[in-house]
């Protein structure tokens, strides 16, 4: 120690002896318990500024789950559902187009009956005949040609009034989407799903019998949700006021 400085404090100058270091030990003992409350004091401040910083960064966190959470949550969504099926059965415009396309079928039989009544009197015609001669020849490319004009004409009327119920058929389908679409906004639904009818498995093998469970699209669906005759009614309406 200095000693300018150490007789300042009241410290004897010279050689260090005793009364030096004990009196030296004692302003240490002072000092340390000056030091040590402003220590402790400073510890616990740090202590608790961290534990500040974490409650925010806990609070903060948590609030941003819930955020999160909120933002995922979303609004119940209102479904309905729909027997295509039985609202096809009941729609007076689809009674109306098989009843078409039946009276269609029914005037091509008939025009199909005079036809082979033709052909049957060609081949009349052609038993009196002798064989060989010009006139058996010339009767018998006639009935050659009646008969595959028969066949062609057959088959190319079928497939056209197959064709035109197919058409009918999608536009029908077409126009109870668009119908639905109409009806579930009206009501407020959010989705309007297939409902198949009553379980009704006809399957001989155990395969065909799980092919027809996954078939199924609906497996519950409450009546108060059932929308198929509303529908059936829009549309019939619809259709009678054209």
């Amino acid at each position: 120690m200095p000693y300018d400085s150490a007789r300042r404090r009241g410290v004897p100058t010279g050689i260090a002896g005793p009364a030096v270091i004990e009196h030296a030990s004692a302003f240490a003992f002072r000092n340390q318990i000056y030091l040590t409350p402003c220590l402790e004091r400073s510890m616990r401040l740090s202590r608790l500024t961290v534990s500040i910083f974490a409650l925010a960064f806990v609070l903060v966190g948590i609030a941003g789950v819930v955020t999160a959470n909120n933002a995922l949550r979303a609004d119940p969504t209102a479904i309905a559902v729909v027997n295509i099926e039985h609202a096809f059965n009941e729609l007076r415009e689809k009674v109306a187009v098989e009843n078409e396309i039946r009276s269609r079928g029914e005037q091509l039989g008939q025009e199909e009956q005079q036809r082979r009544q033709q052909i049957r009197q060609l081949r009349e015609d052609l038993d009196v005949l002798a064989a060989g001669t010009s006139a058996y020849r010339q009767k018998e490319e006639e009935l050659g040609r009646a008969v595959i004009e028969l066949q062609t004409w057959t088959q190319f009327q079928q497939q056209r009034l197959a064709r035109e119920h197919v058409l009918q058929t999608e536009r029908l389908y077409r126009k109870m989407n668009d119908a639905i679409a109409e009806l579930a906004q009206d009501e407020g639904y959010d989705a309007v799903l297939f409902r198949e009818g009553e379980i009704n498995f006809q399957a001989e093998q155990p395969q065909e019998l799980v092919a027809q469970i996954q078939m199924r699209k609906v497996l519950y669906a409450s009546d108060n949700i059932d929308i198929t005759q509303q529908l059936i009614q829009r549309m019939n309406n619809a259709y009678e006021a054209q």
